[in-house]
């Protein structure tokens, strides 16, 4: 399935953008083509683009796991490798739990080349 832009309209993630998203049997892919105007001034992709990715990709899967918006109310975010601003960067998403109020989130950052660059977890508080 061909990359869609991402379902919610998040006028922040627009900005940065634009992110596509696709579907996967287990969760949610999103990404962008980093250019350097992602950037952070040493050709790499911005640690704050990585986060914000990070979360979209996590939140995106939590509507639609849970049919209802959720809103963040944690992230962590590890870095592990830079990412160069000059290609497509993924990410993946999945659920770890599905409470009642609360839903807790896996997601992984990969460059153009397939490398591990970011790992984030993430509490979402649904919206009902």
């Amino acid at each position: 399935m061909p990359p869609a832009p991402a379902r919610r309209a998040v006028p922040f993630a627009e900005r940065a953008g634009p992110i596509l998203r696709s579907s996967t049997t287990m969760g949610a892919r999103l990404g962008f083509t980093a250019t350097p105007a992602h950037g952070n001034g040493r050709g790499a992709v911005h640690g704050g683009m990585l986060a914000t990715l990070l979360d979209e990709a996590m939140g995106q899967l939590v509507e639609d796991v849970a049919g209802v918006p959720g809103a963040t109310v944690e992230l962590g975010v590890s870095f592990l490798a830079g990412v160069p601003a000059d290609g497509v960067v993924t990410a993946e998403a999945e659920i770890t739990r599905l409470g009642r109020s609360l839903v807790f989130a896996e997601a992984t950052v990969f460059d153009s080349a397939g490398q591990l660059a970011a790992r984030g977890r993430g509490v979402f508080k649904l919206l009902r």
